[in-house]
């Protein structure tokens, strides 16, 4: 196999959505990525990008500034490293759409939460070339441009709609919307990209899409070998009847199209990344996206050895299948801190050099980037704190319409999915305490000799006592006690907290930050209503 370093694209995602970093920060975060051998950086800015005129309001109160954005682009360009912006073009939109002169753009408006513009309001297409108008003139050499397109179930009595698509399937209205923007998107310079799940789950139209935009495929499940079920089927997850085993039971498209992609030959098990081999055989320009963060992970550390699986999985699925580019997704709702999503960045650029390497190796690189010392062990530390952890644990974020922050879902909401497998729940906190217990030593063997080093081993214990404290109080929590300790031990936490995240975040993250993991949670410990966004990401 052909090394990872002649792929077009390798990047790396930063979402400015929830955690918004300092320009510092950033600056710093551009020469790792660089010193690890990626040239690309999907930037998303959303509310962070400082947005003038009628677009204005958009922006937040901790956004980049005009100088910060030409710097950053002058940066990247000085190291070589291509910036790569993201302006939804669907969903994904409610910072913009929660704005009432922007609302009755919104898809199924006034019925619906604001989330995603309706594709046949003119306004829509005015706001998105608005928007990517002037991220372009804030990098005018950009050589492609993410349009989304993701996660979004148009309304399928929506009248503005029906005047413009008529009786038009889902297919025909997604394809029709995309061709739009992509179309504009290139007559402007740019190649335009796209996310490509609900292309997978509607594929009847995607012909129409070769030749106009790049295809980016995210699969967050896959790993480096076959699994025993489907990781991963667009589509047919909430249909019923669908058995993700047995194709006999998938809509017959989705058979056709994706059953030999999907399974080995012999049929008994699942490949990995199986929409970049449909991609490949059908010819069309894509990409590859795994994850360093996304659903189901902790707010303090990421799933390991899911996504360094899954990132070493990716990088052999873009030169098997002969992908345009590689990009490694971190979703900042998740809101493990960015360095401690460092060891899946340290297996892709390991990955990328040499894409069978193993395990062990990639830990020992962790451990001396992180803590000083090439000792392999230091490298379990992600995997024992990423460990399986209750939904009190994840934040399952949503956005809230009058602040514009995002706020972890209601502890009393979260302690209630972690009480319908108690039995579960307490094995995983058991669990997860003995393996702070264990990480806790193994820190004790780190040598940091730089600030950058001491830093990241002072995040990892503070990972360490916020887990600890979890781990400690959520037995009591489970069984439906709320005990006065609870709240006197958090104290100290949250000071921690703002002082070790304040060196990373704005202060307004750091506020968000802290609402996660302990503002939540006093409010369900003392009784109050608790703050809920309305908006899930």
């Amino acid at each position: 196999m052909m090394s990872g370093i002649s792929l077009p694209v390798r990047g790396v995602h930063i979402d400015c959505r929830a955690q918004m970093l300092r320009f510092d920060r950033i600056r710093t975060i551009f020469k790792d990525l660089v010193r690890w051998g990626y040239n690309a950086v999907l930037f998303e800015y959303e509310d962070h990008f400082p947005y003038s005129g009628r677009l204005k309001s958009i922006a937040s109160g901790d956004a980049l500034t005009h100088f910060q954005v030409k710097e950053l682009d002058r940066i990247a360009s000085d190291l070589g490293l291509q910036i790569i912006p993201l302006v939804q073009c669907l969903g994904h939109l409610a910072y913009v759409l929660r704005l009432q002169k922007f609302r009755r753009l919104s898809e199924g408006y006034p019925k619906t939460q604001p989330y995603a513009v309706c594709p046949a309001d003119p306004g829509s297409r005015r706001l998105f070339r608005e928007m990517a108008e002037q991220v372009i003139e804030a990098h005018p050499g950009c050589r492609y441009f993410h349009l989304g397109g993701d996660e979004v179930k148009l309304d399928p009595s929506c009248p503005r709609c029906r005047d413009v698509y008529g009786r038009a399937s889902e297919s025909e209205k997604l394809v029709s919307h995309y061709l739009d923007r992509a179309d504009w998107m290139r007559s402007m310079g740019p190649d335009p990209i796209l996310w490509g799940d609900l292309i997978f789950a509607h594929p009847e139209h995607r012909d129409r899409l070769r030749g106009h935009a790049i295809i980016m495929d995210w699969d967050y499940w896959s790993g480096t070998k076959p699994a025993p079920a489907p990781q991963v089927l667009w589509g047919m997850r909430y249909l019923p009847g669908i058995k993700p085993n047995d194709p006999k039971t998938w809509p017959p498209l989705s058979r056709k199209l994706f059953e030999s992609a999907v399974f080995t030959e012999d049929g008994r098990k699942a490949r990995p990344f199986p929409y970049s081999s449909f991609l490949h055989n059908e010819g069309q320009p894509f990409m590859v996206a795994t994850a360093a963060r996304c659903s189901g992970d902790s707010f303090c550390v990421p799933a390991q050895p899911l996504h360094s699986d899954n990132v070493v999985g990716g990088v052999r699925a873009s030169l098997e299948q002969r992908a345009l580019g590689y990009v490694i997704t971190s979703w900042s709702v998740r809101r493990s801190p960015w360095p401690l999503t460092e060891h899946s960045l340290i297996a892709g650029s390991m990955a990328l050099r040499h894409p069978g390497v193993s395990g062990k190796a990639i830990d020992r690189a962790f451990a001396r980037e992180h803590f000083g010392v090439a000792d392999a062990s230091l490298g379990r530390i992600p995997g024992l704190l990423g460990a399986p952890a209750p939904a009190f644990l994840q934040s399952m974020p949503r956005s809230d319409l009058k602040t514009n922050q995002w706020l972890a879902l209601s502890f009393d909401k979260r302690l209630e999915q972690s009480r319908k497998d108690i039995a579960t729940s307490l094995r995983q906190l058991s669990a997860l305490r003995r393996n702070c217990e264990v990480a806790k030593r193994l820190l004790g063997r780190a040598r940091p000799r730089t600030a950058y080093q001491r830093e990241r081993v002072t995040l990892w214990r503070w990972a360490i006592r916020v887990l600890s404290f979890y781990a400690e109080h959520g037995p009591l929590w489970l069984k439906g006690d709320k005990p006065a300790k609870s709240l006197t031990a958090m104290g100290p936490l949250v000071a921690l907290t703002r002082r070790v995240l304040g060196r990373i975040y704005t202060d307004e993250t750091v506020s968000e930050e802290i609402q996660t993991r302990f503002g939540s949670l006093a409010d369900y410990l003392e009784g109050r209503a608790p703050r809920d966004g309305q908006v899930s990401g």
